[in-house]
């Protein structure tokens, strides 16, 4: 039998490519894959020269036919050291982000793709197996475009519609980094507006993507077709507000209607919304929006209709959606149902629906398309962030039984799907995306969206944030299967904080969900973070000094600091962590203590002939050497046999015999460890009042108690304590 480390997905491990079976991921020897990983890279969304970072904006618009990502996740050279850290994470999972612009930004003409570029991928990809990782490719974009505060589509794809990527600023039509803050800097200070990385998620309601969305959909392993899709305005909820529940609301929002008047430039009063709770933002006030004349859209400039350059004036206004009433001064809806009918050659008039009549029939062509090299690549498919995707049954699409659901859109999916289907959506905390903070109370945004009473969506204490992010991922899970049947889920997750990192992928494993994180940057600085609209999420930093001196690293990490594989981690120590990579069953329990480092797991297996090879009944279960190496192991399993091999990082267990089966891995020196962990934080950290007048270890007891729960019981306990009281008061009346 060959040997391999349990975090190796190469096909000599696994015996070949991997399967899919029902909702799980399978090697050819029959066991359950846990895939787990990263998303490479934050810094994919932008080009090497010219510097793509979005707060410069030398080159932006001049140079947007000339740039180059070569280089982008990180140069050939480099690539041997960051795939065997993540070798050595246990994240062996990559989702690979590749932009539209990284390989068409010259333009439409498929001779003009970058050669270079795609060369550069191939040597990528190539180099993977030999590192035991497996990719998917993601076809990355956000708010469409650099050039409408994004990511994705190249800035040609602009001028093709008639949208000037230069107006975009005065216009409102998009938040533009490096554009909007330096509008921001040349005008007097307004503490009521503040910048920050929160603002680029409203981008897609505003003019410039959501005018480029509609008009895409209405006229590796595998393959990730579309980055968090988004319908544009097909299917518009109003023309005078969004919705909130789905469409994210932060900065400037202004309306259809008033980005169609600025558009144009009309100034608009526009509704700005600022941070809050427990609902993520609210309405702060109205803010005046003056383009001052100027137009989004690009001048004909004596050139006729079809020069490749719009129609000279907006595209909607042209089309006869909208018209100028100069004595209000706002835009006069022409046609209210315009985005709830198709205008495609041999469709007009006919309903639309986003995924029936746009979505669904562009994966079939992308995946028909991909899978022409490949047959067996998996498709990989998320729905609108935030939204449950609606059912899309393989048999019976007529039944009116998938009408009745509550949970999502009432609409069934009737196009064929994709073959290896693979459900990917993304999981966000939207009260941390927008305050990139967290406290000891956490809400259910999810449910609180969607008529849930404010108090039962509240969550209190660490344990309380794992049950939130439990209950999420459940609802994910569970109508996912409602909607699809038996697929495997691949989660994508958008988190930071040690508590919020450990907590999420804790309700990950609470849900047996395999998984990529955001995200692994080598690029990342503390001066600018990831290099994009001034976000910094990256799990690794690659500074060594700053402008204030040597960076400190985190505290967590100072034991590894000097070991090129771990140097300028962040959060390690609950990303790192023991899990089954290979279960030679079904998984049923899965659960790691990061304080005390004990892990248990539990499987079922089901009685076989004897199998050809081994590995049929090895089960491998990555242990850390990040965390163990400095440990003696106590190891318990029950109706298993076992063996450490301790440089592959790898707890072999075999269990021949069929049933129920667990293991359970600790160290020797648990309280010493607890004890020196706790001196550690405290030297770094001294607590605050009341925890500096308990001792470490009672202060993780504290840490550790599920507050939901008593909270949950407050108003009997408080109902208790009236009638108590009140007994003797109505005693002494009578």
């Amino acid at each position: 039998m060959s040997i391999h480390a349990a975090a190796d997905l190469s096909d000599a491990a696994l015996g070949g490519p991997i399967r899919i079976r029902d909702e799980h991921f399978i090697d050819n020897y029959n066991r359950v894959l846990s895939l787990r990983g990263l998303n490479i890279s934050g810094a994919s969304k932008l080009p090497t020269e010219p510097n793509g970072l979005s707060h410069l904006d030398h080159g932006f618009y001049e140079s947007h036919r000339i740039v180059t990502f070569v280089g982008r996740p990180f140069p050939l050279e480099d690539a041997p050291l960051h795939f065997r850290r993540l070798q050595a994470w246990g994240v062996p999972f990559v989702r690979l982000l590749v932009t539209w612009e990284s390989i068409g930004h010259a333009g439409p003409d498929p001779e003009d793709l970058d050669r270079e570029y795609i060369d550069y991928l191939r040597q990528l990809i190539e180099l993977m197996p030999d590192y035991g990782i497996k990719c998917f490719v993601c076809a990355h974009q956000d708010v469409w475009s650099r050039y409408s505060g994004g990511s994705g589509a190249p800035g040609w794809t602009f001028e093709v519609v008639g949208l000037d990527i230069e107006a975009f600023t005065d216009t409102g039509a998009a938040y533009v980094h490096s554009q909007d803050e330096k509008k921001r800097a040349s005008e007097p200070p307004n503490p009521k507006e503040p910048g920050g990385p929160f603002l680029w998620p409203s981008g897609y309601q505003k003019l410039a993507a959501s005018t480029m969305a509609t008009l895409f959909w209405a006229a590796c392993i595998g393959f990730e077709p579309m980055n968090e899709p988004h319908r544009g305005l097909v299917n518009l909820h109003h023309f005078h507000f969004w919705n909130y529940d789905t469409d994210l609301h932060i900065g400037h929002c202004p309306s259809l209607a008033q980005a169609l008047a600025l558009g144009s430039g009309y100034a608009q009063d526009v509704d700005y919304y600022v941070k809050s709770w427990p609902w993520p933002t609210r309405v702060s006030h109205k803010s005046r929006i003056d383009p001052k004349g100027r137009s989004a859209w690009l001048s004909l400039k004596d050139q006729p209709i079809g020069h490749g350059r719009g129609m000279g004036e907006c595209l909607w206004r042209a089309h006869g959606v909208w018209e100028w009433d100069e004595k209000n001064k706002t835009a006069r809806i022409r046609d209210g149902d315009y985005f709830e009918v198709d205008h495609r050659p041999g469709r007009e008039g006919k309903p639309i629906e986003w995924y029936n009549d746009c979505y669904a029939p562009f994966l079939q062509k992308f995946t028909e398309r991909v899978s022409r090299k490949k047959a067996k690549q998996f498709s990989f498919i998320e729905p609108i962030p935030n939204e449950f995707i609606p059912p899309w049954p393989t048999q019976d699409p007529d039944n009116k039984k998938w009408l009745r659901q509550k949970y999502a859109e009432k609409e069934v999916i009737k196009v064929p799907r994709p073959q290896n289907f693979v459900y990917a959506p993304h999981f966000y905390d939207l009260n941390v995306l927008f305050s990139k903070s967290h406290s000891w109370m956490s809400v259910n945004v999810q449910g609180l969206t969607r008529g849930m009473f404010v108090l039962n969506a509240l969550y209190f204490g660490v344990a309380g944030l794992r049950h939130n992010y439990r209950r999420q991922l459940g609802n994910i899970v569970n109508y996912g299967k409602q909607s699809l049947g038996k697929v495997p889920t691949v989660i994508g997750c958008y988190d930071t904080q040690r508590n919020l990192m450990n907590g999420l992928i804790s309700a990950m494993e609470d849900n047996k969900l395999n998984y990529t994180l955001w995200n692994y940057n080598p690029n990342n600085r503390v001066e600018y973070g990831d290099g994009w609209n001034n976000e910094d999420f990256s799990v690794i930093n690659g500074d060594e000094v700053s402008e204030n001196g040597p960076v400190r690293p985190d505290y967590r990490n100072h034991l590894h600091e000097h070991d090129e594989l771990y140097k300028g981690g962040r959060i390690l120590d609950v990303i790192i962590r023991p899990y089954a990579v290979k279960t030679a069953g079904i998984p049923k329990k899965s659960n790691w203590n990061h304080k005390s480092l004990r892990f248990e797991y539990e499987w079922t297996s089901t009685a076989t002939k004897e199998p050809v090879d081994e590995k049929t009944h090895l089960t491998e279960i990555f242990i850390p050497a990040y965390h163990y190496d400095a440990h003696k192991l106590r190891v318990h399993g029950t109706n298993v046999e076992w063996t450490y091999d301790k440089p592959r990082q790898t707890l072999y267990v075999r269990s021949s015999l069929a049933g129920y089966h667990s293991i359970i891995v600790a160290i020797e020196n648990e309280a010493q460890h607890l004890l020196e962990r706790g001196r550690r934080r405290r030297e770094l950290y001294p607590p605050q009042f009341p925890f500096n007048l308990v001792s470490p270890g009672v202060e993780d007891l504290i840490e550790d108690v599920d507050w939901s729960k008593m909270f949950a019981y407050l108003p009997v306990v408080v109902v208790i304590l009236i009638a108590f009281f009140m007994t003797p008061l109505t005693s002494w009346l009578l």
